[in-house]
């Protein structure tokens, strides 16, 4: 065969290859087809080649380039790829990242890519009908995985950093949509890029030539321009070889990953609430099969767990030793503490089952970003920008989010050890008279920590709030906006849902009652 029938051959294969993969995705075959474009010869290579595979299938293709606006010549790209958008008559779309996207700063490479991606999912979202699968695909291509792999290496990765990119993922938690699936695909990771440009130039095909790929400033580049070629001194098709090394490793590593995903599920914990958060925000977990798990497995979890949050590309396995060391060691309630990136790591010992309506009272561990909540329980709580409102003792309802506060005076209260017993921790009895001595009204604050008062049960002194909310296991990221009710004149009532003051407990029948209690609401 000569050199010209096997590139023929070669492109066929990867042309029917690309429509097979397409078209060969169960019921819900995509509908969509946006080809990041930057202009250079991958993706260039890319667009050519699904224009080539996919004119003949149901799949509409369209053609995207995000201009990062960080270059003088990135108007001219812009204007290459619409040119050759143009040309295959395929529909273009120029975005361009957001300013606070283009900010330089140490990690602008990833904030850049998280940009990119977010734009292009909305895009894809934008151009496929509810119910449609879009599609993002990308020209990341054999010599792509390579330098990742050796970046990994560097770093110090973990087992999973070995593996690289797979053939089709899915974009991060908080850039898929509910209505349209967004995937992306990489259909180009066979190839190296020695093999694109040989097409391109048989083609006569031009493309842009990246200056900032030339910047030795960036691992990547650093790699690809010093590291590789040294490699390729030492064997030929050094890309190609390594490349078809970790495609053998994938199976046994996605063997070992499904163990750790399996280990993770029996150890997590998800926690009753009315409003789920962002489901790549925290991985909360109990602590004592972590701790009890080998080594290998505590590793692994921890790794499934981070790349949950899709911060992996940050993980390393001096990072994984670092935690399980701190984790075996921790005593009582920690955290927020700070991992590596913007992860953090908090453990809530032994949470009150009752108040929290959880199934278990072991430790917990909450794997999270840092400003978001590590323990999202279904509490109530008030909201930051919460104003004092007061509420009559006549009766009322203050409504917050998620749950509402019922002040009712009792014209025919429960006996007083149903009011002593009573199981459910948001609900309280308190004496009527005590709080009219005060005041018409009560008011619903946060916990003010140095205020004391002295709890039902406590025989002499007063306890400061703080060592309330200590002593009952409440962690401390759940402290700040933990809802207090006080009397008119500032004096603390009730620690809603742990203690009240025994100077407005009712003491003896047939005293007036007022019945303060939280109800959840959609």
């Amino acid at each position: 065969m000569t050199p010209t029938a096997s590139l023929h051959h070669r492109l066929d294969c990867l042309a029917d290859a690309m429509a097979r993969s397409m078209t060969g995705r169960g019921n819900r075959s995509p509908a969509v087809v946006l080809a990041a474009v930057s202009g250079g010869a991958d993706s260039t290579f890319l667009l050519r080649m699904l224009h080539r595979a996919l004119q003949d299938t149901a799949c509409t293709v369209h053609v995207c380039h995000v201009d990062h606006g960080y270059r003088p010549d990135s108007a001219a790209e812009a204007a290459s790829v619409k040119s050759l958008a143009a040309r295959l008559n395929l529909p273009f779309h120029g975005l361009e990242l957001t300013d606070p996207d283009r900010t330089p700063m140490r990690n602008r490479q990833a904030r850049w890519r998280e940009g990119r991606y977010r734009l292009l999912t909305e895009t894809a979202r934008r151009l496929a009908a509810p119910g449609q699968t879009a599609v993002i695909a990308t020209g990341h291509h054999a010599g792509d995985q390579v330098e990742t792999l050796l970046m990994n290496l560097i770093r110090g990765t973990h087992l999973s950093g070995l593996r690289g990119m797979e053939e089709w993922s899915s974009p991060a938690a908080q850039f898929q949509p509910t209505d349209v699936e967004v995937l992306l695909w990489r259909p180009l990771l066979a190839w190296t890029p020695d093999d694109i440009r040989s097409c391109l130039e048989a083609w006569n095909e031009r493309w842009e030539e990246d200056r900032s790929n030339l910047d030795e400033s960036h691992l990547r580049n650093r790699v690809r321009h010093r590291v590789v070629p040294q490699l390729a001194a030492l064997r030929t098709n050094t890309v190609g070889f390594l490349a078809n090394q970790m495609e053998l490793w994938r199976p046994d590593i996605q063997a070992l990953e499904r163990i750790h995903a399996d280990n993770l599920a029996r150890s997590e914990l998800f926690l009753p609430q009315p409003n789920m958060p962002r489901a790549d925000q925290s991985v909360i977990l109990r602590l004592t099969p972590l701790r009890k798990a080998p080594p290998w497995q505590q590793r692994g979890m921890l790794a499934q767990a981070v790349a949950r949050l899709h911060r992996n590309r940050q993980l390393s396995a001096a990072r994984l030793d670092e935690l399980c060391r701190q984790l075996k060691t921790v005593d009582g309630s920690r955290g927020p503490r700070p991992w590596f990136g913007d992860l953090c790591w908090s453990v809530w010992h032994r949470p009150p089952t009752r108040v929290f309506d959880l199934p278990t009272n072991q430790d917990l561990l909450s794997l999270h970003r840092r400003g978001s909540m590590p323990f999202p329980v279904n509490v109530p709580r008030l909201p930051p920008d919460w104003r004092h409102a007061p509420i009559p003792l006549a009766g009322a309802d203050l409504r917050l989010p998620g749950w509402t506060l019922s002040a009712t005076p009792c014209e025919h209260p429960p006996s007083m050890s149903k009011m002593r017993d009573d199981p459910y921790p948001w609900i309280v009895y308190l004496d009527l008279t005590s709080l009219e001595a005060h005041g018409n009204s009560i008011r619903l604050e946060p916990a003010i920590p140095q205020l004391r008062l002295q709890p039902v049960g406590m025989q002499a002194g007063r306890k400061p709030i703080r060592h309330i909310l200590r002593d009952d296991r409440i962690h401390v990221s759940l402290r700040a906006d933990w809802p207090v009710v006080y009397a008119e004149g500032g004096d603390p009532v009730w620690v809603c849902g742990l203690r009240h003051a025994a100077a407005y407990a009712v003491r003896e029948p047939g005293r007036p009652v007022l019945r303060l209690r939280w109800h959840p609401h959609p």
